[in-house]
């Protein structure tokens, strides 16, 4: 029984591997493992489309005559795994993961956001620890311009905010002795804003 279990332990580990988010989040490499339980994802974030046509599974991995045609997408509200790992839609329609592409977020027992990716071409999984900026809310002193991340303003595209525009901070950087608020706006004089208590 031992043996079965570290098997299972082996396979599920060799399909995790860690990749980089999207800019305004940040990851940690873990070694959590994905729950042996049922999980409910975070579903407005959590959506995949079918690869091949794959018939829809029950909850005990039995095939029904539903098919889920190649091309189609679904919204995904559960995650479990056997010797798989499977996502289930609304109705509880399984759908084993080799069969789609897409992402799907859960909240691991811990609090942190977990992240599944399976690439279109690929089957690989790739297993992300998701962790949101935290921001400063921010509000503009006067009439300012937006820079790049170089310090320079675009030539042709040159963007002014007006005095009074709320902005989200993400964090303070220095270029060529200059300090710089990285908005959601854009670059932002630091010595132009201030401190708000809320966007």
């Amino acid at each position: 029984m031992k043996r079965k279990i570290l098997i299972l332990i082996a396979t599920l580990c060799s399909l995790l591997i860690f990749s980089q988010p999207a800019l305004a989040s940040s990851t940690k490499k873990t070694t959590t493992t994905i729950p042996s339980t049922w999980i409910k994802t975070v579903s407005k974030n959590s959506y995949v489309v079918l690869k091949k046509n794959t018939y829809f599974l029950t909850s005990k991995n039995k095939k029904t005559k539903t098919l889920a045609k190649k091309g189609k997408g679904y919204r995904i509200y559960y995650l479990r795994y056997g010797k798989k790992i499977y996502y289930a839609t609304k109705n509880k329609q399984w759908l084993p993961i080799s069969a789609v592409y897409g992402t799907v977020w859960y909240k691991a027992a811990g609090g942190s956001m977990m992240v599944l990716t399976t690439k279109k071409t690929k089957s690989t999984v790739t297993y992300t620890t998701y962790d949101p900026v935290v921001t400063t809310s921010l509000v503009l002193k006067r009439n300012s311009y937006v820079y790049n991340s170089r310090g320079y303003l675009n030539k042709g595209t040159v963007k002014v905010l007006k005095k009074g525009t709320r902005l989200k901070g993400y964090s303070i950087q220095k270029v060529n002795g200059t300090s710089f608020y990285v908005t959601n706006k854009g670059w932002i004089k630091a010595k132009n804003v201030s401190k708000t208590k809320k966007v």
